[in-house]
Parts: structure tokens; C-alpha cells; sequence
């Protein structure tokens, strides 16, 4: 009989190694499952806020056309009236008028020229 107890017990061990192993393995799986979901999850979330950032920056991107369209007519704009006053710079240069109370005289000068 105590072979036979020796033989059961040593079976019962292996039997309840392998159920150990066994309950290790679908451990090992949960896990490896739940690492594989919070990578998921975590891939998830910086593609969300990627895509906030994205948003931000068309915004940010939109407004800076806007103002940079302004700018440039009204940049466009002081060119003409820069264009205009070189114009008018140029025909009132070597002509001086000098007013005499009643009467208007025009001199043209000469060292200007």
C-alpha cells in the first residue's frame, strides 16, 4: 500500500502542477491581453489628441492667411500712395512758389535738377 499511496500522491502533485500551469498560462494570456488593450487604448488617445492638435493648428494656420491677406492690401495699398507721393515729389522738385499777398509767383530752381 504505500507504493501505491507513494504513486497517488506523486500523481496528485503532477495533476495539480499542471493545473497550476495551466492557470498560469491563461494568466500570462490575460495579461499579454490587457497590455495589448492599454496599448491600444494609449494608441488611441495621442491619435485623438493628434488630432485636436491638428485642428488647433488649421485654426492657428486660417487666421494667419486671413491676416497675412490683409496685410498685404494694406501693404499694397501704402505702395500706390508711396508711388503717388514720388510722383508728386518729382513735379513739385525745381519749383518753388513763393506767395507775394495778392500774387502768386513760380520759380523754377535750378540747383534742384
Amino acid at each position: 500500500m504505500a507504493l501505491i499511496d507513494q504513486v497517488y500522491d506523486k500523481g496528485w502533485a503532477i495533476s495539480t502542477m499542471g493545473d497550476k500551469i495551466t492557470e498560469l498560462h491563461d494568466q500570462i494570456s490575460e495579461l499579454k491581453a490587457g497590455d495589448a488593450l492599454k496599448v491600444v487604448a494609449a494608441a488611441e488617445q495621442w491619435a485623438n489628441d493628434l488630432e485636436v492638435e491638428v485642428r488647433q493648428l488649421r485654426s492657428k494656420l486660417g487666421e494667419s492667411e486671413r491676416v497675412h491677406k490683409e496685410l498685404r492690401k494694406e501693404l499694397e495699398g501704402t505702395e500706390r500712395h508711396l508711388v503717388e507721393f514720388q510722383c508728386l515729389l518729382k513735379e513739385s522738385r525745381g519749383k518753388v512758389l513763393i506767395d507775394g499777398g495778392s500774387t502768386s509767383v513760380i520759380v523754377e530752381d535750378v540747383a534742384a535738377t
